[in-house]
C-alpha cells in the first residue's frame, strides 16, 4: 500500500465518523424550521440561517473527505517526503477490525464525554434556577439523554471490542460459506 492510498483510507474513514455529526444535526434544523412556520421573528430567521449554514457546512465537509480525498491529499501535500514507498500490512484482519472498534469507541468517547459534562452542567443550572421561580423553557432532557446514550455506547465499544469482532467475523464466515 503506497502512503497515497493511507491517506485516501484515513481521510475516508474520517468522513464516515463524521456522517454522525449531520445526522445528529437534522433534529436541530428540522426544530428550527419548525419554529420559523410560528413565528417569523428575526432571532428566528438568524437562527435558521446559522443552523443551514452550519449543516451545510458539515455536509460539504463529509462530501469532501469521502469524494474528494484526492483532492485533500494533493493540496495538503500529504505524501510529500514519503516517494515511493510501499507500506506493507501482515495483520490478521481481526486485528484490523478490533483497532477499528477500539479506535472508534475511543473517539464516540472523547466527543461524547464533553456533550455530557455540558449538558450535567445545564441540567443543574436548570435545577437550580427553577428552585428560584424560574420562569423560563423547560430543559431538554432529549439532550441529555443523547450525551448518556453516546457514552454507553463508547464504553461498550471499548469494553466489547473482542466481542463485537468475533461478531463481524462470524457473520463474514456465514456469507463466505452460503
Amino acid at each position: 500500500m503506497k502512503p497515497r492510498e493511507l491517506f485516501l483510507v484515513i481521510l475516508k474513514v474520517i468522513g464516515i465518523y463524521l456522517i454522525k455529526d449531520i445526522l445528529f444535526s437534522i433534529p436541530g434544523v428540522a426544530d428550527v424550521i419548525i419554529r420559523f412556520s410560528y413565528n417569523s421573528s428575526d432571532f428566528v430567521i438568524s437562527t435558521m440561517i446559522l443552523a443551514l449554514l452550519s449543516f451545510a457546512y458539515q455536509a460539504s465537509i463529509v462530501y469532501i473527505l469521502l469524494f474528494k480525498t484526492g483532492v485533500i491529499v494533493d493540496k495538503l501535500k500529504l505524501t510529500a517526503g514519503f516517494g515511493d514507498e510501499t507500506f506493507s500490512f501482515t495483520m490478521h484482519r481481526s486485528s484490523v477490525y478490533s483497532i477499528a472498534v477500539i479506535v472508534s469507541g475511543i473517539l464516540v468517547l472523547v466527543f461524547s464525554l464533553t456533550k455530557l459534562i455540558r449538558q450535567v452542567y445545564y441540567w443543574l443550572e436548570y435545577i437550580q434556577e427553577k428552585n428560584q421561580f424560574y420562569a423560563g423553557p423547560p430543559f431538554e432532557y432529549v439532550n441529555l439523554l443523547t450525551a448518556i446514550t453516546e457514552v454507553i455506547i463508547g464504553i461498550i465499544l471499548l469494553s466489547k471490542s473482542q466481542s463485537i469482532v468475533n461478531f463481524i467475523e462470524l457473520k463474514r464466515r456465514e456469507k463466505a460459506e452460503a
